[in-house]
């Protein structure tokens, strides 16, 4: 039986404060949470051991490199979902990839230049083993990417 990590209100400041950005200093959240840094320090090091924290990234501006933003939609044959996520994971610019319930089986993001891309990628996919239907729907923005809302609360030790 596994148990989850217990999470209280530091713990939760602490990770909404570093999903907004991952460079807070430790000095920041502890001015900002009243306590020492050497307690943000300790609990930042619990939260990485216990697999809460896993590492942390810098998110680029996609505007400066892609012009639109491109939906993907896969049905997949049962049983091939994980060798299509390898597939597209291992494809340039594909930004997400989820393995989700509905009418389709993989949403995907991908980031291109042009429309002629969505032939190019349309092409690449209907080659792969598995895959049955493909959806696109194309945007040219992106209104933004917000990590700090994940609704973090804090919760007792549930078994």
């Amino acid at each position: 039986m596994t148990t989850k990590q217990k999470i209280d209100e530091l713990d939760a400041t602490i990770l909404k404060t570093l999903l907004k950005d991952a460079r807070t200093s430790f000095s920041d959240i502890a001015l900002k949470c009243g306590v020492s840094t050497a307690l943000i320090h300790n609990r930042y090091t619990k939260l990485k051991e216990s697999g809460i924290i896993s590492g942390s990234s810098v998110v680029i501006e996609s505007k400066s490199w892609f012009n639109l933003a491109l939906a993907v939609e896969l049905s997949v044959q049962t049983g091939h979902e994980e060798s299509v996520i390898r597939l597209l994971k291992e494809i340039p610019n594909f930004r997400n990839v989820l393995h989700v319930v509905g009418k389709y089986d993989i949403h995907a993001i991908y980031h291109l230049k042009e429309f002629q891309e969505i032939n190019e990628i349309r092409k690449k996919l209907s080659t792969y083993e598995g895959i049955t239907e493909i959806k696109f729907v194309a945007s040219n923005q992106i209104f933004g990417l917000f990590p700090e809302n994940l609704a973090i609360q804090p919760n007792g030790n549930e078994e």
